[in-house]
């Protein structure tokens, strides 16, 4: 983990939780997300949705190729605190096939579901 890494834009800095001696929880790490600068934001939306707070981190010099590309080729590493790890975990695990299993979707007017 680099010293550079980046905070979840728009978080306070006192959402990350402190321990029992009031000193922030250690990051642990939880992904590496690739793909383009909208991926990112997506899994970062979905743990900010479950109220997880986030570090991210650029590994090698992919922070330079975000700043000159938009997004970093080599991915972005997703860090949680490590008591929230296993939360963070199940919440971006994907969804098995059979769990939708059994319900309805409703079709729209113009034929989509909803």
């Amino acid at each position: 983990m680099s010293d550079e890494m980046e905070r979840c834009g728009g978080c306070e800095t006192d959402i990350w939780p402190k321990d029992d001696n009031g000193e922030p929880v250690a990051p642990a790490f939880l992904m590496t997300v690739t793909g383009t600068q909208m991926d990112y934001e997506l899994a970062i939306s979905l743990l900010r949705s479950f109220a997880i707070p986030t570090l991210r981190d650029f590994p090698d010099t992919a922070g330079l190729a975000k700043i000159i590309l938009g997004f970093a080729g080599t991915g972005m590493d997703v860090y949680v605190p490590e008591n929230m790890l296993e939360f963070a975990r199940e919440v971006i695990k994907p969804v098995e096939e059979d769990a939708l299993e059994g319900i309805d979707f409703e079709e729209t007017e113009d034929g989509e579901e909803k």
